[in-house]
């Protein structure tokens, strides 16, 4: 889980979008490990992208 106190230079809300779309990677990919979802989140990310952006590139 993405929070304020793992992460730097985010807003919550970010948190929360970027959460959602982990955690609905995830359910739809129960195989794939947790670390690998969130790098995906992370390499994707940049200022201004929105949720479905997110999933589209984080999605497998």
């Amino acid at each position: 889980m993405w929070t304020l106190d793992n992460t730097e230079g985010f807003t919550q809300s970010e948190l929360d979008m970027i959460n959602a779309v982990v955690s609905r990677t995830q359910s739809e990919n129960p195989d794939v490990d947790e670390s690998n979802i969130n790098d995906r989140a992370n390499n994707a990310w940049f200022e201004g992208i929105s949720e479905a952006e997110l999933y589209n590139s984080v999605k497998f």
